[in-house]
């Protein structure tokens, strides 16, 4: 077929992290799609411009807190850039601060993990967690009686949540 004898073969390299390959198209915006092969084969029957379209790869990212504060945003994000990611806030409630954040499922980096504002880059759909902890704080007493001569490691203040020995000797 004489219309078909001329071919270009058209190849597409290594693509960015973060990005994908979309097709062979005949315009920049618009046009058809010629393929979405990384390696294909053309035969122009004119003087033609043929164009390689990669987009940003995006995923759902959902965002949740331990129950000590708030997010935002909150809930399922979708189309969440792999480069552009998604700007994240925590918010703590009232007697706890702001610890971290951390990935419960999927997979992406943060800006900062222990910055209450940051961005989140996903690589795959993601769920990530907004961690509190309290910063109420009470007296502990402890104080011998039946049967113990002595209490060791009485402490004051104590923070809610936090763990401390105390040693009770027997009479």
């Amino acid at each position: 077929d004489a219309a078909r004898t001329a071919t270009t073969t058209l190849t597409v390299g290594d693509v960015a992290t973060g990005y994908q390959f979309d097709g062979w198209y005949t315009a920049a915006t618009g046009g058809t799609q010629l393929s979405t092969d990384q390696t294909y084969t053309y035969y122009p029957t004119a003087a033609t411009t043929v164009y390689a379209r990669f987009s940003e790869k995006k995923y759902t990212v959902t965002v949740k807190n331990d129950g000590h504060g708030t997010t935002t945003p909150s809930g399922a994000q979708s189309n969440v850039g792999q480069v552009t990611g998604l700007s994240i806030k925590a918010t703590p409630a009232a007697n706890y601060e702001f610890v971290n954040w951390t990935i419960t499922s999927g997979s992406g980096s943060f800006g900062s993990t222990t910055s209450a504002s940051t961005t989140f880059k996903p690589t795959s759909a993601a769920t990530i967690q907004a961690n509190f902890r309290s910063t109420a704080t009470y007296s502990l007493t402890v104080v011998a009686g039946n049967g113990i001569s002595q209490v060791a490691g009485s402490k004051d203040p104590v923070t809610l949540g936090s763990t401390y020995a105390i040693t009770a000797t027997p009479k």
